[in-house]
This record gives structure tokens, C-alpha cells and sequence, in this order.
């Protein structure tokens, strides 16, 4: 994730040591690869296409979108085995600083205003596989990739 309390974690060799590296936004690497790393497998932009959707309703539509955050996340559930993120869930290092690289403090970038960041994290938390002590820590989960979910029953949706 491109959270502020990534800076001066040192994870950069332990991020780009993975299979594939998901980038969000303009996050850059150059200057931060201690705390990082380098390696880009993928980067998914935030194209703010509510405006788009206003336009060809007549509802009101009350703009809270998923976060690319909890977009990338469930992208490379579907590729990935098992999927690794950091600081998506604030460790020790949490901070009010919006992302490692802008200069931008506010605490409703990690709590939600615009995005429903505070049940988009639950969720992730209560499908964390990995150590107690690395959330604390790293701020680090691991999740099942879906491929490796398998489910009892089968489901009908209608």
C-alpha cells in the first residue's frame, strides 16, 4: 500500500522479494526503495469514474467507492495463491500521513472519509492467515487466493 506509515519500515527487500508487486496510483519507488522497494508487477490508477456514472442515471448517487486499495487486493486474490499486503491495516507505525511519498497529513486517509476504509479493513483483517505479531509489525496480512479457498457446498445465485 502507498500508506504513510510504510516510511522507515525497511521492507523494501522483503516487498520486492514476492512473485509480483502491485503499485497503486502515483506511488513512486525511486528515492523510497528501502521502505518499498523497486519492483512493479502491476499499478492500478484510480480513474474516479463516478462522474461517468452521475451522467447516465437519474438517482442522486452518493459517491463511496471501494478503495484501489481493497480493488488491487481482491485483483490479485483472483491471480495469486496466497497474496501478502503491507500497511493496508496500520501497524505500529500508523501515522496521519496520507502516503509515504506526498507531504499530505490527514487521519481520515487511514479511518475513511471518501472510502469505506473502516469495513474494507475488518474484512481483510478477519481473513488474515498470517502471524498476529507481523500485523503489529509490518502492518502485514497474508489472504488465500480464491483458488485456494474451497468451498463445502456448491451455491446457486439467481
Amino acid at each position: 500500500m502507498s500508506a504513510g506509515a510504510i516510511l522507515n519500515s525497511s521492507l523494501g527487500h522483503e516487498i520486492d522479494s514476492h512473485d509480483a508487486v502491485l503499485r497503486f496510483n502515483s506511488a513512486p519507488t525511486k528515492g523510497y526503495e528501502k521502505d518499498v522497494g523497486n519492483k512493479t508487477t502491476m499499478r492500478i490508477i484510480n480513474s474516479q469514474l463516478w462522474d461517468i456514472i452521475q451522467e447516465n442515471t437519474k438517482e442522486k448517487i452518493q459517491p463511496n467507492p471501494p478503495s484501489s486499495g481493497f480493488i488491487g487486493i481482491f485483483i490479485m486474490m483472483s491471480m495469486c495463491s496466497e497474496v501478502h499486503v503491507y500497511e493496508y491495516i496500520p501497524s505500529i507505525r500508523q501515522t496521519d500521513l496520507c502516503h509515504y511519498h506526498e507531504l499530505y497529513h490527514d487521519a481520515a486517509c487511514t479511518l475513511g472519509a471518501y472510502h469505506p476504509l473502516l469495513y474494507e479493513k475488518l474484512l481483510v483483517q478477519r481473513m488474515n492467515t498470517g502471524i498476529k505479531d507481523d500485523l503489529y509489525q509490518k502492518g502485514k496480512v497474508i489472504l488465500p487466493g480464491f483458488r485456494s479457498v474451497r468451498c463445502r457446498r456448491r451455491f446457486w445465485f439467481p
